[in-house]
């Protein structure tokens, strides 16, 4: 649970903008406040990912409540938060709680838009482009390592190719507002995607988020729509899709994560630099291929624990065939008795096993994982009944923060304070 002070800051931001709808301020001065889920996944990502330089592009809508989320990250990673308000009220109202937080030399705010310079200084939000067909390359040094950017914004086009262009390589792009903007703008955001070297994946939580991990530069190609060739390499990405055909046979026993749930675990580990993973349940070795993929990059290690031994079998010969066998070690076991015996020290840990078992595993699961890291638990949508008790326990933890992620069949997204 994150602390109370914390907590108290986000409330009151909530109580402001309740204020202001009563009081009938304009919506465009109002103090904006995404929902908590938002906030929640920027806090955790952030945090999560050490992110260090974090810019707050979300243009003349108004800056609000992600700030702080944004900032009580940064305060936990020694980072800062770059922002901006062009609107005289909401900047007043934005420094006063930054302040009373205690988190304004964590927080620099300019009351001028970057993009428009001091003719950006308006009240009122711009009309839209009325004919937009593309998206303009901004000409800008990268120096960021996490832009936050809302899709709903009228010149959201322009924010997200500026924000880009700030970005550096291993940086994160989280587009906010997916779910509220026009079918059109979601064409034009992918269109934009695919031609870069990014790795990105859509997630319904809160507004929406798209959360897009920009690639090295000397990445040889850019993604496709499913982005596994640029990602994992033709080999395991052929190697997955075998694994993905034999899951949907009718009688398959593998049960393997969708490719948009790879992706998502592939980003996260990625964007934390990950070094020491722990998986339950292994089954056929397809979410390690994944993980295992991204350690790759690292020079990580992937410890995975399986207790049927024809899965187990399968799985090596995955991690064979997929060429990431040298990053993993399987354990056979039940993992309830098998985490006694671990070192700990974890920075990730992706539980995918019998669902009857998460809230029993989860107690001696975040002794073993680092302040700061993550524990992701699968099926947390598509079972959600079955896991009710545990995710309530994870989302009322003293010591961890936690939210529910819909991508695939759903994650709870789980970081240890």
């Amino acid at each position: 649970m994150i602390k109370a002070s914390f907590r108290a800051l986000i409330e009151e931001c909530a109580i402001r903008s309740n204020e202001e709808d009563i009081e009938g301020v304009p919506e465009w001065e109002r103090f904006r406040v995404i929902s908590h889920e938002a906030g929640m996944f920027l806090f955790i990502v952030a945090y999560a990912g050490r992110r260090m330089k974090i810019a707050q592009l979300d243009g003349r809508g108004g800056a609000g409540s992600s700030i702080a989320w944004l900032a009580g990250a940064a305060q936990e990673t020694g980072g800062e938060v770059s922002a901006f308000e062009v609107n005289p009220r909401r900047l007043l109202k934005l420094q006063n709680i930054l302040t009373k937080a205690r988190l304004s030399p964590i927080v620099g705010v300019s009351g001028i838009d970057p993009l428009w310079g001091e003719g950006g200084g308006v009240i009122a939000p711009p009309e839209a482009d009325e004919e937009l067909t593309e998206i303009e390359i901004c000409d800008v040094s990268p120096r960021f390592d996490c832009v936050i950017v809302s899709q709903t914004e009228t010149d959201w086009a322009k924010r997200i190719s500026y924000g880009w262009e700030l970005l550096e390589p291993g940086g994160l792009l989280l587009v906010i507002d997916r779910l509220q903007s026009p079918d059109s703008s979601d064409d034009l955001l992918n269109e934009f995607l695919e031609k870069r070297s990014v790795a990105s994946v859509g997630l319904n939580v809160g507004e929406g988020i798209v959360l897009a991990y920009k690639l090295a530069p000397d990445c040889p190609e850019p993604a496709d729509s499913s982005g596994e060739h640029a990602i994992v390499g033709e080999i395991a990405a052929k190697v997955l899709d075998e694994l993905r055909t034999e899951n949907l046979r009718p009688g398959s026993r593998l049960w393997a994560i969708p490719p948009e749930t790879g992706l998502f675990l592939w980003i996260l580990l990625n964007a934390m630099k990950a070094r020491n993973v722990l998986e339950i349940g292994s089954s056929g070795g397809y979410s390690g291929t994944w993980i295992a993929s991204a350690l790759g990059n690292s020079g990580g290690k992937l410890t995975t624990i399986e207790i049927d031994t024809d899965k187990i079998s399968l799985a090596k010969e995955t991690y064979r065939k997929a060429g990431v066998a040298d990053w993993v070690e399987i354990i056979e076991g039940d993992a309830r008795d098998v985490i006694d015996e671990l070192p700990g020290d974890y920075d990730f840990i992706f539980m995918d096993c019998d669902k009857r078992y998460y809230i029993e595993l989860i107690d001696k699961l975040v002794p073993l994982v680092k302040t700061g890291g993550l524990i992701v638990s699968d099926n947390a949508i598509s079972h959600g009944a079955e896991l009710k008790g545990f995710i309530d326990t994870v989302q009322h933890h003293s010591h961890l923060a936690s939210v529910t992620v819909g991508v695939g069949s759903g994650v709870e997204v789980t970081i240890k304070l």
